[in-house]
């Protein structure tokens, strides 16, 4: 093929056009009919498009999400692995590119998904993916085209009620009530992220309190 396009009929011979050696033909020695490595690219390239001709939908965990910088700034690539596996050991996992463009169509400053769902590290989501085989890397990469967002709030507000009626069972609701205080606690703590809307509001109630709470 030595590195031309491939059109529909190169793809259907493809797998019998290459007979690999048997031991009785001496498979143990190198034959001559040996394939290039662009040959061997464009193979897997026609392979992975027939198995996939068509975009796809997808559900998996976000993990290693970076967002590249310099010369490829924008471009978001990370990896995604097998929710449903227990513990992080032998996770399938794939590799993910969501390029620019469609980062800023899913999440820039006027982006469709713009504070609903983001694929960081540890969401699952549902996305819709294009297979690719990038030669030079010896890659299969599959690119994000879009993604499902109430897949992911559905997740969410799953996780949410499961995570409410465990605390309900465990009595977790009423501990608070159990602590006595004294009449006047003048030293409160709070545990946030410093700079958050949560860190925020405890501290402009303290503020607007007319106790002199520290």
């Amino acid at each position: 093929m030595n590195g031309r396009d491939l059109d529909s009929s190169d793809e259907r011979d493809l797998f019998t056009d290459w007979d690999v050696p048997s031991e009785e033909d001496g498979g143990d020695r190198p034959s001559d009919e040996s394939l290039t490595v662009p040959e061997v690219a464009d193979r897997m390239k026609a392979a992975l498009e027939q198995t996939f001709p068509e975009s796809f939908w997808i559900v998996g965990e976000a993990s290693g999400l970076e967002r590249a910088v310099g010369g490829r700034s924008g471009h978001w690539y990370f990896n995604l692995v097998d929710d449903q596996a227990e513990g992080d050991r032998q996770r399938a996992s794939l590799n993910v590119i969501m390029w620019r463009g469609t980062v800023e169509k899913l999440f820039g400053a006027k982006g469709k998904l713009v504070g609903q769902v983001e694929p960081v590290d540890g969401v699952v989501f549902r996305a819709r993916v294009k297979a690719d085989f990038y030669a030079p890397h010896g890659k299969v990469n599959f690119i994000i085209e879009e993604i499902d967002p109430s897949y992911t709030l559905g997740k969410l507000d799953q996780q949410r009620k499961e995570t409410v009626a465990k605390l309900e069972k465990e009595g977790a609701f009423q501990w608070n009530k159990e602590v006595p205080l004294g009449e006047v606690p003048l030293a409160i703590g709070v545990i946030s992220s410093e700079g958050s809307a949560a860190h925020h509001d405890f501290m402009e109630g303290l503020e607007s309190s007319p106790w002199a709470f520290r």
